[in-house]
C-alpha cells in the first residue's frame, strides 16, 4: 500500500483484546503476552518448558518466568486486482500493521504469523510490589526481539494498583493479549480493526477493581507518551524508501470493563497528539507537526455455555491529519469439546477529510476451526475472504487466504 505526503504527513487505516477479571480482590485472568530470539531455534528448544518459581533473591523476593510461541503458515489462494489504472498492486495481505507484518501473494509465508516471547517477573513475598518484563521475536521484523512491557506495580490496597514503566495501550478489547496465539480465538486479530501505528505507551496507571453489587468491574486510566523509530505501520504505505519515526505525545486515556454473569461490556477511549520526522532517501529528515487524535471503543461479549458472541467497533477521529476511521468486528461461535468453531465478519472505511480523496475501505469474512490437543496448546485452521472497497491509490485488491497455525503458553 502507498500513501504520498506532499507538505503535510498523509497516513491512514485502522486500530489495536476480552477483559477477564474476577470480582472483589482478585487479580483479573489477564492471558498477558510474554520473548526472545532466535526465533525458530527458541520455538524448537521452548517445547518442553515449563513456568517455574523461586525464591532465589535475599527479602523472599520470587522470581518467575512465562513464555508463549505461535508457528503459522498461510497462502493466498483468489487475488482479484482492482480495475482503477490508478490503484496500487499491493500483491500482499496485511497480518499486523503495527509490526509491519505481511504475506506475499502467490508464496506460502511462514514469517509474518510466527513469534515466540517470554515474560518475567520479580515479586515481593507478600505480592504488593513487583516488576514485570516482556519481550518478543517477531518473525515479522524478521526474528527481532522487541520490548514490549516493563513496568513496576504496587498494590495500594485491595482495590487500588498503581503502575509505571512501558504497557500496552488497552485501547481494544483485546489489545494487552494479542500476541499470545492460544489467548484469542482467530489465527490473528482482525486487521480492519486491530492495526494502529501506536501500540505501547511509555508512562503511569491507575487501577481499581472491585464490585459494584452483581457487578465485578474494571477501572483503569493512564497517562504518557510513545516514539516508534522508523515504523513499520508507515512502511508498508510507503514503498518509495521514506523512513518515518511516529510519536504520541500527551498520551490520557481510560478503560472501564464490566462482567455481569455471562455478559461482558466493555469502554475505553484516549487522546493522544501525533507528530512524525519522514526522512527521504539524500534529503534532510522533514519533521510533521501533527495533530490532536481522539478514538473510542466499544465492546460486548456473552458466553452462555458453549456458545460465544462478541461485537466490538471504534471510531478514531483525526480530521487534522487526514479524516475519520471507522471500524468494526463481530463473532460467533460454539464449542464442541476441545473443538472450537467461529465465524467473523468486520469492516474498515476511513472518511477523508478532504472531499474527493480516495478512500481506504475494506471488508473481511472469515472463518475459524480451532483445535485445543492440549492444555495450553491450541491448532486453529482459518479462511479469510478478504473484499477491497477502496477508491483511485488506496484500491488493492480483494483476496481469500488461508491459514494455519499452531500456538502454546509455556
Amino acid at each position: 500500500m502507498y500513501s504520498s505526503r506532499t507538505g503535510s504527513h498523509a497516513s491512514s487505516r485502522h486500530a489495536m483484546t476480552p477483559v477477564l477479571f474476577e470480582p472483589n480482590h482478585t487479580r483479573p485472568r489477564w492471558l498477558h503476552a510474554l520473548a526472545a530470539g532466535p526465533l525458530l531455534a527458541l520455538m524448537v528448544a521452548s517445547g518442553g518448558a515449563r513456568a517455574e518459581t523461586v525464591d532465589a533473591m535475599p527479602g523472599g523476593i520470587k522470581l518467575s518466568a512465562k513464555g508463549f510461541f505461535t508457528v503459522g503458515v498461510a497462502k493466498s489462494v483468489r487475488v482479484r486486482q482492482p480495475e482503477d489504472a490508478s490503484a496500487q498492486n499491493c500483491n500482499c495481505f496485511v497480518t499486523e500493521y503495527s509490526q509491519g507484518g505481511i504475506h506475499e501473494d502467490g508464496r506460502v509465508g511462514y514469517r509474518a504469523d510466527s513469534k515466540l516471547g517470554l515474560q518475567g517477573e520479580a515479586a515481593m513475598a507478600d505480592g504488593r510490589y513487583s516488576i514485570t518484563g516482556q519481550v518478543v521475536a517477531r518473525g515479522a521484523r524478521d526474528g527481532k526481539v522487541n520490548l514490549e512491557w516493563l513496568y513496576a506495580t504496587a498494590q495500594i490496597s485491595g482495590n487500588w494498583t498503581a503502575q509505571v514503566g512501558r504497557k500496552r495501550l488497552p485501547l481494544l478489547a483485546h489489545s494487552e493479549t494479542q500476541d499470545v496465539g492460544v489467548a484469542i480465538p482467530w489465527v490473528r486479530l482482525p486487521t480492519q480493526l486491530y492495526g494502529w501505528d501506536i501500540v505501547n505507551y511509555n508512562g503511569a496507571n491507575l487501577m481499581w477493581r472491585g464490585a459494584w453489587g452483581p457487578l465485578a468491574v474494571l477501572a483503569n486510566g493512564y497517562a504518557g507518551s510513545e516514539t516508534l523509530k522508523n515504523s513499520p505501520y508507515e512502511a508498508i504505505y510507503a514503498n518509495d524508501g521514506n523512513r518515518t519515526d511516529t510519536r504520541w505525545s500527551g498520551i490520557r486515556g481510560f478503560e472501564v470493563a464490566m462482567l455481569w454473569g455471562d455478559v461482558r461490556l466493555r469502554a475505553a477511549a484516549v487522546k493522544a497528539r501525533s507528530s512524525y520526522v519522514v526522512t527521504v532517501p539524500e534529503e534532510q529528515p522533514a519533521f510533521y507537526d501533527g495533530a490532536p487524535l481522539r478514538m473510542s471503543t466499544l465492546s460486548v461479549s456473552y458466553e452462555p455455555g458453549p456458545w460465544t458472541f462478541s461485537a466490538e467497533g471504534l471510531r478514531g477521529d483525526r480530521r487534522l491529519e487526514y479524516g475519520l476511521d471507522k471500524s468494526w468486528s463481530v463473532q460467533a461461535g460454539r464449542r464442541f469439546g476441545d473443538v472450537q468453531v467461529v465465524l467473523g465478519h468486520s469492516a474498515y472505511r476511513l472518511v477523508p477529510s478532504e472531499p474527493g480523496s480516495a478512500v481506504e475501505a475494506d471488508a473481511m469474512s472469515s472463518v475459524v476451526l480451532r483445535w485445543d490437543v492440549a492444555p495450553g496448546r491450541a491448532w486453529k485452521l482459518q479462511f479469510d475472504d478478504v473484499r477491497d472497497k477502496s477508491t483511485g491509490d488506496m484500491a488493492t485488491g480483494s483476496r481469500r487466504l488461508v491459514s494455519i497455525t499452531y500456538s502454546g503458553v509455556f
